[in-house]
């Protein structure tokens, strides 16, 4: 009988508790979706440019936001947003001077930011009449700094590990890796080789290192899309598909990689967003427009930036376009976002100069 009595009072005392913390408010909150975001867009030029055109976006958080890009002055191709606002990274105070663009950014906390791209130099010996020889920079916290590599290729993807590993690969089928102050350089190669060769992305997933090529052909009328594993004898190719007339299927999205907060490996480009199985890629959102980039913050919760103006959100239950962002004159190219705001870039190509818009929404 006591025991059923002091059962009783225990739950009778927790009742009264949890009502308590109803009545005072004191319930966590309700997390508000992206759906429900009031949004405000923030325009980037650069003084005295024609084109300000960013691609890359990569933040520790919503106070510390890189996003990189194309100046046809070199001197607006990297911004930095602090909580408040927008300002231009002025790299040439500690990196050389030097015509270049950036085509990508990642890092893995404020004092570990990787952006690589490639410098513009005449050729000596044309054709052709420039050469894009590799640029790599880090910021450490305190400064940026140029890692100088001996390749005369351009590089198109970056992804940090960890402050003393980092990956990267681009044209010609280089792969970049950094490991405690050394880099390493290696060659993905294809049969029959080409000139218009490039690895676009790479990512490590579960000690695993994957990446993404294309080759063009034809003029541009027929490109191969290759999904490369490294195992213990190197690099090897998982699967391709052909894209050209009469053949438009795609079996991954070729633009990129993504990792979800739940550990699951996705891609997203042209055909949509795939999910990876371990031995394939599953289609699970199809769109005629590519997806150029998406964020997470949990399972089954992303927002996706594409071409042509459209931006898209996927609750865990449906995908919906958000209508309000629609602009058909700007391509999205980056989107981050955080439990609680989102920050989607994309090139203003409405006018002149072209801009970068900045929506960021909380």
């Amino acid at each position: 009988m006591k025991n059923n009595m002091k059962n009783i009072l225990i739950t009778f005392t927790a009742i009264l508790i949890l009502n308590s913390c109803k009545d005072n408010g004191t319930q966590p909150p309700q997390t508000k979706s992206v759906r429900d975001y009031t949004w405000t867009a923030d325009t980037l030029a650069y003084e005295g440019s024609a084109q300000t055109l960013m691609r890359s976006i990569w933040g520790s958080s919503a106070n510390d936001i890189y996003i990189c890009g194309h100046n046809d002055r070199s001197k607006g191709n990297l911004w930095h947003y602090d909580g408040t606002k927008w300002t231009a990274v002025d790299l040439f105070q500690t990196v050389e001077s030097t015509a270049n663009t950036l085509y990508a950014v990642h890092g893995t906390a404020p004092d570990n930011v990787w952006v690589v791209g490639s410098k513009i130099k005449n050729n000596p010996d044309p054709p052709p009449n420039f050469l894009n020889p590799s640029f790599i920079i880090q910021y450490n916290g305190s400064k940026w700094v140029e890692h100088k590599v001996n390749t005369s290729s351009a590089i198109q993807s970056v992804y940090a590990v960890s402050a003393n590993e980092v990956w990267a690969c681009g044209a010609d089928g280089i792969v970049y890796s950094y490991n405690n102050g050394i880099w390493d350089i290696d060659t993905i190669k294809i049969t029959p080789p080409t000139l218009d060769y490039q690895l676009n992305n790479i990512i490590k997933y579960k000690d695993k290192l994957y990446c993404f090529g294309r080759n063009s052909a034809e003029q541009g009328a027929k490109d191969t899309y290759y999904f490369f594993e490294k195992n213990t004898s190197g690099w090897a190719k998982v699967d391709s598909f052909i894209i050209q007339t009469g053949s438009l299927e795609f079996k991954w999205g070729p633009s990129a990689f993504y990792i979800s907060k739940d550990n699951k490996l996705y891609s997203h480009g042209f055909g949509g967003v795939f999910e990876f199985t371990g031995s394939s890629w599953n289609n699970l959102f199809h769109t005629d427009y590519a997806i150029t980039d998406m964020s997470g913050v949990a399972a089954n919760n992303f927002l996706l930036s594409a071409d042509f103006g459209h931006v898209f959100h996927y609750n865990g239950n449906d995908w919906k376009e958000l209508e309000a962002l629609y602009q058909y004159d700007v391509v999205y190219t980056g989107v981050w976002r955080d439990e609680d705001e989102a920050f989607i870039i994309g090139r203003d190509l409405s006018g002149y100069p072209q801009t970068t818009i900045v929506w960021h929404g909380k």
